[in-house]
């Protein structure tokens, strides 16, 4: 959520020498980084079964709802004995299971197109492009641990809208003195290239 990336390859490796059980979180990069979109495991080519337990959510890259952990047999078969969540829990209906499943296979590419991969290079653009804009008008855009806006960027985000919302945040940021970053405003033209988006639903 914040935009960085655990340098896991250390992480496993510091695991794996003090014997310590290794939890992910994978709710902001599943389905949006690696070479196969996989998430931060994918990212650095890592082996799953290096992490013990693997979470994430399937209300972002998925667009549907509820979300997942993985990991041994003998982890999820306590899990399902012992949590809460799960034992007072209602099973996913059939659509929402069916939509995790469809928006999966444009994400693999096994639905015989390269929209998936597409969307995910124009999600990389529009939030390169949403943030580099807002360091220009002089917000200061890094991880704060107080207060925050939380913009969720999307595949689906015209230049047009992301301009628009960069503009109503100059807007309230110069009325409630949020403009304090000491980068120079003037930095130089950033380009969107968004000739291949056209085909993009």
């Amino acid at each position: 959520m914040e935009g960085s990336i655990v340098p896991l390859p250390e992480v496993i490796a510091l695991k794996k020498k003090y014997k310590a059980y290794l939890y992910l979180d994978e709710a902001h990069s599943i389905g949006a980084i690696g070479p196969n979109n996989r998430g931060v495991v994918d990212y650095f080519h890592c082996n799953p079964r290096d992490v013990d337990v693997l979470m994430g959510t399937f209300t972002k890259s998925f667009g549907s709802a509820g979300g997942y952990i993985a990991g041994s047999k003998q982890l999820i078969a306590l899990l399902r004995h012992e949590s809460h969540a799960h034992i007072y829990g209602t099973a996913m209906s059939p659509p929402v299971a069916a939509q995790i499943i469809a928006s999966m296979k444009i994400i693999m590419g096994e639905d015989g197109t390269d929209e998936g991969i597409r969307k995910i290079e124009k999600l990389a653009r529009n939030s390169c492009y949403f943030r580099q804009k807002l360091k220009q008008e002089g917000f200061v855009v890094l991880g704060l641990f107080e207060g925050r806006a939380r913009f969720c960027i999307s595949a689906s985000h015209t230049k047009e809208l992301l301009d628009h919302a960069i503009g109503a945040m100059c807007e309230v940021g110069q009325l409630v003195c949020l403009r304090f970053s000491r980068l120079p405003r003037q930095m130089e033209e950033i380009t969107y290239d968004d000739s291949e988006d056209e085909n993009l639903e």
